[in-house]
């Protein structure tokens, strides 16, 4: 099948040499890559230019500013969309693909030719408690060892994505207006419009958790400020759930693994605050 991946990537110096190592090891698949360099001030596109002079398989699309994931992919996406592309797979720097994650999209999609969309388990990487928890907390919906099948009502996220052209064509492009989450909005759009998504187990791909506080609260926080703007149940602005729990679940998991260690409270706290964000947003 003819594939192409989008892959956005921001000062991602420190983590491209284990992404682009990962991706070489999927050279069974027939696939062309779009790196998206998003104006970064560090070594990125340099070696993103190497890597494609080296290997031509891919190439660089070089943004003079900082438009965040939603925009870089789109970008890459008005140039895949006008080309004969069987389906587009979305990673992104901060993962490590296994050595089959491309090949095992490729069945999935050959298989379940209805599923617009078919997402894979998220393996989680982490140096620290806070990753730890981070983990926990990010990726509910694709842990490792969930059977595979059609996902009813809830999301896959855009590190371990793949698409259907028709999919773009028939209910838009990503919301860049917002900084995160946008694969939660896409993917409840598809819901909506009864476009079939379905979870393959054997697409694993790994992602590197947010090791440091500062990042994690950042991160949870964004969820808190953004979801309540597309999560909408029965036509009412509600909670979403699955989010508070999700947060809780991350912080519960810290406390079991480091119960006497202070920052598992501040890192629970501001994961909750995140959620609560949810509910004052649904609100209002």
């Amino acid at each position: 099948m003819n594939t192409v991946l989008i892959v956005p990537a921001r000062n991602a110096e420190k983590d491209l040499p284990d992404f682009l190592a990962s991706l070489e090891s999927n050279y069974q698949s027939s696939w062309y890559v779009y790196f998206i360099d998003e104006a970064s001030t560090d070594e990125t596109a340099q070696q993103l230019e190497e890597w494609c002079r080296q290997h031509r398989r891919g190439e660089v699309i070089r943004r003079n500013r900082r438009s965040g994931p939603p925009a870089a992919r789109n970008a890459a996406l008005a140039v895949c969309l006008k080309a004969d592309f069987d389906f587009i797979v979305l990673h992104d720097s901060d993962c490590m693909l296994e050595a089959n994650t491309i090949a095992a999209h490729h069945r999935a999609h050959k298989l379940k030719q209805t599923a617009g969309i078919i997402g894979g388990p998220v393996r989680n990487i982490h140096k620290t408690p806070i990753g730890r928890a981070d983990g926990y907390a990010s990726w509910f919906t694709s842990p490792p060892g969930k059977a595979s099948g059609f996902v009813r009502n809830l999301h896959l996220p855009t590190c371990n994505l793949s698409i259907k052209p028709w999919v773009f064509h028939r209910i838009g492009l990503f919301q860049e207006d917002l900084a995160t989450g946008e694969d939660v909005a896409f993917c409840s759009e598809a819901h909506r419009t009864g476009i079939p998504i379905y979870f393959e187990s054997r697409a694993i791909c790994g992602h590197k958790d947010r090791d440091l506080l500062e990042d994690a609260l950042l991160h949870h926080r964004g969820w808190g400020e953004h979801t309540h703007r597309f999560v909408r149940i029965r036509g009412l602005f509600l909670a979403d759930s699955f989010r508070t729990i999700r947060f809780f679940a991350g912080f519960l998991q810290y406390r079991m693994h480091y119960p006497s260690h202070s920052l598992s409270w501040a890192c629970g706290f501001h994961m909750i605050r995140g959620s609560f964000g949810i509910h004052i947003g649904s609100i209002v």
